[in-house]
């Protein structure tokens, strides 16, 4: 099955821009602007933040709160 997400604020590494994630089963075949490719399902993410491959189901962040490293 191929899914195409639509018009997400894709965040990378190195930048984010505004595009196109195409997976099928369960792997991200394409990354790009404006994909132009048949899909079983379409998800408009116009709006959202697409993080491909890069957020695990449990994060732990340090922040810097009152000049003291905290743990949320």
């Amino acid at each position: 099955m191929k899914t195409l997400i639509k018009n997400g604020i894709i965040v990378t590494t190195e930048n984010e821009y505004k595009g196109d994630i195409l997976i099928e089963g369960t792997k991200i075949e394409a990354v790009g602007r404006n994909l132009r490719v048949e899909a079983d399902k379409v998800i408009d993410a116009e709006g959202m933040y697409i993080l491909p491959g890069g957020v695990d189901q449990q994060c732990t962040f340090r922040l810097s709160l009152w000049g003291e490293n905290e743990r949320i």
